[in-house]
């Protein structure tokens, strides 16, 4: 799929609707900024780190430990034009975290 079909048929795609397709395109930019934020382990939605642990807002509760969710916004091109795409994924250990990704708070 070129982006060309993807700006023809996804021109329909209603806000906050998520299709999937296979793209074979070059990246030319990476956002840097606010790359992740903590999050609850039971939504995903952004918590708020105190003296007692990770507030959620949404739970009205405190956790022990959050998760941690990257968010990833590339731009992208082909022959045919270029497009923007936003992904996310969650990493559940902050060792792990810590370890491999060499991200600092």
């Amino acid at each position: 799929m070129t982006i060309e079909q993807i700006m023809i048929e996804e021109s329909d795609l209603q806000l906050n609707e998520t299709r999937y397709f296979t793209l074979k395109a070059t990246i030319c930019f990476v956002a840097r900024q606010n790359i992740y934020y903590q999050a609850c382990p039971e939504t995903g939605v952004k918590v708020v780190q105190d003296e007692n642990g990770f507030f959620s807002p949404k739970k009205q509760q405190y956790y022990e430990t959050c998760n941690y969710q990257y968010c990833f916004k590339i731009k992208v091109k082909d022959l045919t034009g270029s497009i923007f795409l936003h992904g996310t994924f969650f990493f559940f250990f902050w060792k792990f975290r810590n370890q491999n990704l060499k991200i600092n708070k």
